[in-house]
């Protein structure tokens, strides 16, 4: 499966990797991907050509991305005014910079495996799930931890889903359930993936992270970062007056209120999980307690 360190050449992609914020040296870190084994997904991806929207080959892209992340990294105010405080605590968190990094130089690594002809551009179809198995046994033969290498395969795999709904958003179909459903799925890496996303949208054809082309991008990863920060809205109880007053005879008034009320408040609590748990407790009270 994974390949094992090679002539110190992984430790030294690990230690590149690891370099404090705005001083990456990327030249080395080329120069480093050209002879270590462990990185011959990447090499595989020189002369792949995307067409469409894409300036670079995936090799070109994939350097390019991780460029931009740095750039990312360090105008983090600019690029998410309200919620620049969630990805830079992401950032500080241990390992999670190198794992991020690494997911981003590597999040295209699949694309060869499942090019295809389109009409005028390749597709890529599925080239997240490919890349992810692909990055395992790179990120394993790198060094990386169990940790580590969890995060960069979920970064990987899901690295798509931000552009998905992207295009959601586009065509008026997003919703705030699509966003809190990205939030779960990532939990704590949510963060990650959208600083990964501005930079692999910047990286496609060389474009400022903070120009007018990728304000749609910045939008929403900040409506993302900021839907997972919100509380969830309270689910509604699994039953109204109405449902009350037909399942116990009861007629319209106060009594009814009083009932729906503590329905709700065991609700809310977790006391009660379903319709016949609500109805339950509404018929023990009223028999309990006829003017509750």
């Amino acid at each position: 499966m994974a390949q094992p360190l090679d002539d110190g050449l992984g430790a030294a992609v690990r230690a590149a990797l690891r370099a404090p914020p705005g001083q990456m040296d990327m030249g080395a870190l080329r120069s480093l991907a050209a002879r270590c084994p462990a990185l011959r997904c990447l090499r595989d991806c020189l002369g792949v050509i995307q067409g469409g929207h894409h300036r670079f080959d995936v090799f070109e892209h994939s350097v390019h991305a991780l460029t931009r992340l740095e750039e990312v990294s360090s105008r983090l105010i600019e690029v998410f005014p309200a919620t620049h405080g969630a990805v830079e605590a992401y950032l500080r968190a241990p390992g999670r910079r190198s794992a991020l990094r690494l997911a981003t130089l590597l999040h295209d690594v699949g694309k060869p495996a499942r090019r295809t002809p389109g009409q005028g551009r390749y597709r890529f179809f599925g080239h997240e799930h490919e890349s992810a198995r692909l990055v395992e046994d790179a990120a394993a033969g790198l060094g990386f931890g169990v940790v580590g290498l969890r995060t960069v395969v979920l970064l990987v795999r899901n690295h798509m889903r931000p552009p998905n709904l992207a295009d959601m958003r586009d065509d008026g179909t997003l919703t705030e359930r699509a966003l809190r459903r990205l939030g779960r799925d990532m939990g704590s890496h949510l963060p990650g993936l959208m600083a990964l996303f501005i930079a692999d949208a910047a990286a496609t054809r060389d474009l400022p992270i903070l120009g007018p082309e990728l304000a749609g991008a910045r939008e929403l990863a900040e409506q993302a970062l900021a839907a997972r920060a919100a509380p969830a809205p309270r689910p509604r109880p699994p039953v109204t007056g109405n449902d009350l007053m037909e399942a116990l005879d009861l007629e319209p008034g106060p009594q009814v209120g009083r009932l729906l009320g503590a329905v709700e408040r065991a609700w809310a609590r977790g006391q009660i999980q379903s319709r016949e748990d609500a109805l339950d407790l509404a018929r023990s009270l009223s028999l309990r307690r006829p003017q509750v």
